[in-house]
């Protein structure tokens, strides 16, 4: 008895808990829905918000910030406002001690670190608000930070964003976000970065060194991101994509990207002091050269950007439109216009293998585009072209040593090209087929090869399995290497679907190596 009577005692007294704690936790979650600025520090609210009702809803007025924006590690936390009326500004004075600077070691300078950090949350969603980079002065002595880091989490959505740092030449201006960046994505896949709008960040060098070090959108081994509908504006180097070593923590590949639709447009024309030259899409699967161990970028999207004003800053050429570094295959480049400043060394380089002899740039389309160099401008002289190729870059689909193609460019370096045509291997079925039946033979032959080497066809069955081989006769010095017939023979390939792969050294380029090219899909019956 003394126990029911204990139980109801004990029930009636969590009744009164209850009762009590409901309108706190109903005014707790009301006000991260609505959250206004206190006139203070507002970034432990923001915080706390997030980490307990995994969202954080920002009202009109400017949020002062004396720390970073911290996500959760959780699943679908929300930062979002009601659109440029809702101002985040991390607030810092040169000298002073804050969570937005790691100090260096024996130095007053130190590393300015993001705003807003996503590490390890999925699913997040960043959208409708205002970032004033304003008070995260380049002249403070510090190495600059992207203002957003999303880090580890796929499928995060950040959306119509306005990211400001301080406008050169301006009444007002501080040199805030001037050596820093915009977005950055790290072994982060699926993410969408889409209708924001970047401006006055990474037009400067960063601290101890002769160029921007950050971007105004960077996408670094991170799957299948969609970059859309964005602007960029005077930003040195507006948006790259890039796989580097796994040796130093990146563990995925940014392969698969789509950037369509961009407004982007350079600093060339700031002419500030320490302004950095730059490009407007960098690309690049290299940088450790000594293992060269990046992962290829493959199947990238590039359609539909309209790029000016990149180049060299304060007079001095330098930068391009378009630049494939290293590594850069099988992409589409399509439909683009990049339209340089009068300093704009390239519209558009290939630089290919450049610090990466395992990853030449080789086999991307690109049509329809626009590439402008400033050549015959005053700020550049002869060296200027719309299209540049280094020696190791292979010619790529439309585009050419010397032909444009369905492109727009009147200025090639090298101006033409010793074969007719790009490295390409290639098969065909007996005459009327789409299939080879056992016993029959196909045609085996190639382009574009460097004279005097043979070209090696590989058929591999589903799993990877080589099943067998053929080396064909070298190519001539037209770069061709004669059709040649290859038997199926029944007592190596059983029915079946086999990949076709080619290895040669490409003609165009001074001999590049490229490996595992696929050729097509081989249907034995």
């Amino acid at each position: 008895m003394s126990h029911s009577r204990f139980h109801g005692a004990g029930a009636l007294l969590a009744s009164f808990a209850l009762l009590f704690l409901l309108p706190l936790a109903a005014q707790a979650q009301q006000g991260c829905d609505a959250l206004v600025p206190s006139g203070g520090d507002d970034a432990p609210a923001i915080n706390a918000c997030l980490a307990n009702a995994r969202r954080a809803v920002l009202g009109s007025g400017v949020f002062r910030l004396s720390r970073p924006i911290e996500f959760p590690r959780a699943s679908g936390v929300r930062l979002q406002g009601v659109g440029a009326e809702s101002v985040l500004r991390p607030t810092y004075a040169c000298g002073q001690a804050s969570p937005f600077v790691v100090p260096a070691q024996g130095s007053t300078s130190g590393q300015y670190q993001p705003v807003i950090n996503v590490t390890r949350a999925p699913g997040a969603v960043l959208s409708n608000f205002r970032l004033n980079l304003q008070e995260l002065r380049r002249d403070c002595g510090h190495k600059g930070a992207y203002a957003i880091m999303v880090d580890k989490s796929d499928d995060v959505q950040v959306l119509n964003l306005r990211i400001r740092g301080s406008q050169f030449g301006t009444p007002e201006y501080t040199s805030g976000g001037a050596n820093g960046g915009g977005v950055q994505y790290v072994n982060s896949a699926r993410g969408t970065i889409r209708g924001n709008d970047i401006r006055d960040v990474g037009f400067a060098a960063d601290v101890g060194t002769n160029s921007a070090g950050k971007n105004g959108i960077a996408i670094e081994n991170s799957a299948s991101v969609r970059v859309e509908s964005n602007v960029v504006e005077r930003v040195g180097f507006q948006i790259s994509v890039s796989n580097f070593s796994p040796a130093f923590g990146f563990t995925g590949d940014s392969s698969g990207t789509v950037v369509t639709g961009n407004t982007l447009v350079g600093a060339a024309n700031i002419n500030c002091p320490g302004c950095s030259q730059g490009r407007a899409i960098k690309l690049q699967a290299c940088g450790r050269t000594d293992v060269q161990d990046e992962l290829p970028l493959r199947n990238l999207v590039v359609r539909g950007n309209d790029a000016r004003d990149f180049g060299g800053a304060n007079g001095q050429q330098g930068g391009s439109g378009l630049d494939l570094v290293c590594g850069v295959q099988y992409g589409t480049f399509e439909s683009n216009r990049f339209v340089g400043a009068g300093t704009a060394e390239f519209g558009a380089q290939v630089r290919s293998s450049f610090q990466s002899l395992v990853n030449p740039s080789h086999h991307n389309k690109v049509d329809f585009n626009t590439f402008t160099s400033g050549r015959g401008r005053p700020g550049c002289d002869g060296s200027c072209v719309d299209v540049n190729f280094n020696a190791d870059a292979p010619d790529q689909i439309g585009l050419r040593r010397g032909v444009a193609g369905t492109n727009v460019a009147s200025s090639f370096r090298p101006g033409s090209s010793r074969c007719g045509d790009y490295g390409h291997a290639f098969f065909n079925y007996p005459a009327g087929q789409v299939f080879v039946n056992r016993g029959q033979s196909l045609l085996l032959a190639a382009a574009g090869m460097q004279p005097s080497t043979s070209t090696t066809f590989r058929f591999l069955r589903q799993d990877g399995a080589l099943v067998a081989a053929f080396t064909s006769q070298n190519a001539n010095g037209n770069c061709v290497v004669n059709q040649q017939l290859f038997p199926i023979s029944a007592g190596q390939f059983a029915p079946g679907r086999y990949n076709l792969v080619a290895d040669y050294l490409d003609g165009p380029s001074n001999g590049v190596r490229i490996s595992n090219d696929p050729i097509g899909t081989i249907d034995v019956r």
